[in-house]
């Protein structure tokens, strides 16, 4: 009958339309994962072809990430300057950003960060012999000139928290040069991505002043499967707490900062940090001192 000829096109039609709904939904398969390859550093060393060959905190958390099945195929794009980390991901040119970025409120307005976060401690002064002196305690810092790289999470900790004057400056090598000048007394960089040694300055004997969030991030209008396995993936790092494998990483991939047990263990600090694994909105983000207490 007409009827049943019009039921038996329905059916068709929404048979037709739900494999149209399911070829639309389906992943893509491969993931393009941008990582920062300027310099071999603790958190990524990409040398070699293969990423099992890498090291580094990073290293190590895309193997869990890739090799336990919670990003399919990964591939890789490197990226040779802090602004390309993001710029990856809002050209399209990769789908997930591990590569050493910080929680800010200003990146989470271009990108959105992946819960919960991996912590790195960070923010070093360093100066060329002659200012060691000046820094007796971190209280010396207030009043000072301070050199710190352009779109640096440095800046508002050494400005609010410490009461530095803030001199911006473009690359790393400036550094040297304004200290010999006068134009800062001191650089704030760190032993991860800085290597001040290169360009002959001393690590100032304080604490570092900073212990940031980082996060893995993807786009804004990231397809929600690729956000959920990725929660899924780290946080599957911080199960079983003292145990737990982002620990391991971080313990294993800690950079010896020189600190006397006075100041406060490395060790135990990563120890406490790693084991908080509740998601924060960025907003959020308390901050904690050298000693491990929150402030």
């Amino acid at each position: 009958s007409n009827r049943e000829a019009h039921r038996g096109v329905d059916h068709a039609g929404c048979l037709m339309m739900l494999l149209a709904m399911a070829l639309c939904v389906s992943p893509v398969l491969g993931t393009s994962i941008a990582i920062y390859a300027a310099e071999p550093s603790p958190l990524m060393n990409a040398t070699g072809d293969s990423y099992e060959s890498w090291t580094g905190l990073e290293a190590d958390i895309i193997r869990h990430l890739c090799g336990s099945g919670y990003l399919d195929d990964c591939s890789f794009v490197k990226v040779y300057d802090l602004a390309g980390r993001i710029d990856a991901l809002t050209n399209g040119t990769a789908d997930v950003s591990i590569s050493g970025i910080s929680v800010t409120e200003d990146r989470a307005e271009e990108a959105q960060y992946i819960h919960p976060y991996y912590y790195v401690y960070k923010g070093f002064l360093y100066t060329d012999a002659d200012g060691l002196e000046r820094f007796a305690t971190s209280s010396d810092i207030k009043g000072k000139d301070i050199c710190v790289l352009e779109d640096s999470s440095y800046a508002g900790e050494l400005e609010s928290q410490y009461g530095a004057k803030i001199v911006p400056i473009q690359v790393r090598d400036q550094a040297a040069a304004f200290i010999r000048d006068g134009s800062c007394v001191a650089w704030a960089g760190d032993p991860i991505f800085s290597f001040p040694k290169d360009i002959g300055l001393e690590r100032v004997n304080l604490p570092p002043f900073i212990s940031e969030p980082m996060g893995a991030m993807v786009a804004l209008n990231a397809p929600d499967y690729l956000v959920s396995s990725l929660q899924a993936g780290m946080s599957s790092l911080f199960e079983d707490w003292d145990s737990s494998l982002i620990l391991q990483y971080e313990v294993d991939n800690l950079v010896d900062t020189g600190l006397s047990p006075g100041e406060g263990s490395i060790v135990s600090q990563v120890k406490a940090i790693s084991s908080f694994n509740t998601p924060l909105n960025v907003s959020d983000v308390d901050v904690l001192s050298v000693d491990g207490t929150n402030g």
